[in-house]
């Protein structure tokens, strides 16, 4: 007989070997989910390991993309206004008030060398007197087709200046802007294809740049934009402390597009005609026909414009005295614009981190430039003297084509209609004459100025420059009823334009530009 105790002790026992068939099959089961597990661990395992090394390759990419893509940039701001309520310069609109937009441009530029002698090279820059518009300063592919030439194709920096790489980078010239009188050319890129090729002989290195495109760009002035055909060479030789450059560049333009009523398109129809109105050549036509013997003027073209840009410049910089010349001339064929000569002399000195500087420039309209244009304003002029003849004729033409139609005019109406007519064609050609008046230009600058360096990739300068010398300019009076004509002598103002407020007949005779800049690179 089985005590209690010994009953339950036995307990235990029995239900081992009651369950042990039920432990069997989870230990199986256990088994297979191990063995399942380690397939599923194996495959992370290789999963992983693909990853590490896709992740390795991507590292070793990046690391060759970045090792074979530069970023640069330069940034420039600051303030400028200048001293009178006579003037401005809109183009860089700059006047009476301060104005940091004028001043104030960023710039980043990316080469990215896709293979060993081939790079992509792009520019990108925002300019405050642009409303911050970014445009593709430079985008161009580079080929190395040996180890001294070199072709790009793309959109490119013009070469017409000393200083045509740089001129946005405020921080590669010592002014807070280069001198208007030479810097002045409406266009900087053309997009097309150029070939470079640097030699050496001796201690003297040389290069040339030789070029072939189109470019796009807008004249404030004519209120309106062109196209041209541009081709040009440049040569530059240094040697020690000294770099000389000359260039020359030939274009053919076109008027792609003009404002209506705007300066360039009254310029042109003033003298073209348009229409019903016969223009300066149309007038001409007619008093010639009634036997005036006027000398009838050239058409103004709106396309096939010829213009040529020669310059030379020189540098001298040995690390303590900097010397820069530059001059120029453009010229321009079988069209009126101010066309002429150009130049600068700056000369500065570094204490330090401070360079002290002073630069003289000039700008003037050559005599070829100023004789064709005269020739426009006399023929404006002595067909405004015949003004009653103009009169005459278009009151006959008036009556003839009245009486045609049942409705004679009276000796009243046509009194008035003479009166009219006559007025109004002394008006538009006493206008156009002194309109043509600004197209003769003079005026010199001096700049005093100053450079620090801040740290080695950030300046500050300050300059200020004035204007002067602007010459003289008739203002034409042409009196409809007798075709008298009277003409009085005004103070120039250069490539200035006068403010809505300015009295033509009483101006500053000088204007003062003040500048604050910081300029960096990075």
């Amino acid at each position: 007989m089985v005590k209690p105790n010994a009953k339950l002790a036995l307990l235990p026992l029995a239900i081992c070997i009651a369950s042990a068939p039920a432990l069997a099959v989870t230990n199986a089961e256990l088994e297979q989910r191990l063995l399942e597990q380690e397939k599923k661990i194996k495959k992370m395992e290789r999963r992983v390991k693909s990853t590490r090394n896709a992740v390795k390759q991507n590292r070793s990419r990046l690391s060759d993309m970045s090792s074979r893509l530069k970023i640069n940039g330069f940034f420039s701001s600051g303030v400028t206004l200048l001293d009178s309520e006579d003037f401005e310069f809109e183009q860089l609109n700059i006047d009476e008030d301060y104005s940091t937009s004028s001043v104030t441009k960023l710039g980043i530029q990316m080469s990215f060398k896709v293979s060993d002698d081939i790079s992509v090279t792009g520019q990108l820059v925002s300019k405050g007197i642009d409303n911050y518009d970014v445009e593709a300063e430079w985008a161009y592919l580079s080929w190395d087709v040996t180890e001294n030439f070199t072709a790009r194709i793309g959109r490119q920096r013009t070469p017409y200046y000393m200083l045509s790489e740089y001129l946005d980078v405020g921080y590669a010239y010592p002014w807070t802007r280069p001198p208007i009188e030479m810097y002045n050319l409406p266009l900087n890129n053309t997009d097309g294809l150029a070939l470079l090729y640097d030699f050496n002989l001796g201690d003297w290195n040389f290069g040339t740049h030789a070029y072939i495109g189109e470019g796009f760009g807008d004249v404030d002035a004519l209120e309106g934009s062109f196209r041209l055909q541009n081709k040009g060479i440049s040569f530059t030789a240094e040697t020690g402390s000294w770099t000389f450059r000359l260039g020359y560049s030939a274009s053919e333009v076109e008027v792609a597009s003009i404002v209506a009523d705007g300066a360039g398109d009254q310029l042109l129809n003033g003298i073209n005609g348009e229409g019903d109105s016969p223009g300066l050549r149309g007038l001409i036509e007619s008093l010639n026909g009634a036997g005036a013997g006027i000398s009838q003027v050239n058409e103004l073209p709106t396309d096939g414009i010829d213009t040529s840009y020669l310059s030379a410049a020189f540098t001298y910089d040995n690390g303590k005295l900097l010397v820069i010349g530059e001059i120029s001339n453009l010229g321009v064929e079988d069209f009126i614009q101010p066309a002429g000569d150009g130049g600068y002399l700056m000369v500065g000195y570094r204490f330090g981190k401070w360079m002290p500087h002073i630069t003289y420039a000039r700008f003037y309209t050559d005599s070829e430039n100023d004789e064709q244009v005269r020739d426009y304003i006399d023929a404006a002029i002595t067909v405004g003297q015949q003004s009653p003849l103009i009169a005459g004729g278009a009151v006959l033409d008036a009556a003839t084509t009245a009486a045609a139609l049942g409705v004679p005019l009276t000796a009243q109406q046509q009194g008035a209609l003479l009166q009219q007519v006559g007025d109004s064609s002394a008006a538009s050609l006493s206008g156009l004459a002194n309109s043509l008046e600004t197209l003769i230009q003079d005026q010199e600058s001096f700049t005093l100025g100053v450079v620090y360096d801040i740290n080695p990739r950030v300046k500050a300068k300050f300059d200020v420059t004035q204007y002067r010398s602007f010459g003289e300019y008739t203002h034409h009076t042409i009196v409809g009823a007798t075709g008298a004509h009277t003409g009085v002598e005004y103070d120039g103002y250069g490539r200035f334009g006068l403010t809505d407020d300015a009295d033509a007949s009483n101006i500053d005779s000088s204007v003062n530009v003040y500048t604050f800049a910081i300029d960096a690179v990075f």
